[in-house]
């Protein structure tokens, strides 16, 4: 995914971050980057002195990615996570080292973000097919 075409001339239209180091750590507490439809949100750790990373982080990827995501966390999923101008929020946990980072889905925070809106769908179907039903009741 990092090899793909929209990553070759990044022009940044945000960033933003607040952080603090101590005793070698240095701590983001919102660290956002974007440019354009493309981005990051993370929060974290790196050990500025063994390097080690522990960072929770939201991919912003624009709906071209639609595929590759899918083929890594399913089309269902990918529905989910996408907002409504397009937008795929990847939720994603990032480990090791600078040098040797480690990205991987956060898999529980996106099965809750499915079901929530298999739930939403569930919930708005019912609402729709009760309010049929007062209609022809009436």
């Amino acid at each position: 995914m990092l090899s793909a075409r929209e990553l070759n001339n990044l022009a940044l239209d945000e960033w933003n971050a607040t952080f603090s180091i101590s005793n070698g750590i240095l701590r983001f507490s919102d660290f956002r980057l974007t440019s354009e439809n493309i981005g990051i949100e993370l929060t974290g750790t790196q050990n500025l002195v063994t390097d080690e990373i522990n960072f929770t982080a939201q991919l912003l990827l624009p709906a071209s990615f639609r595929n590759g995501i899918a083929s890594v966390i399913s089309s269902q999923a990918v529905d989910a996570l996408s907002r409504d101008n397009g937008t795929i929020v990847v939720p994603v946990q990032i480990t090791g080292t600078m040098s040797n980072p480690r990205v991987s889905p956060r898999q529980s925070t996106i099965e809750e973000i499915v079901q929530n809106k298999l739930l939403d769908m569930e919930r708005t179907r019912l609402e729709g097919f009760l309010i049929k039903i007062d209609l022809t009741i009436v």
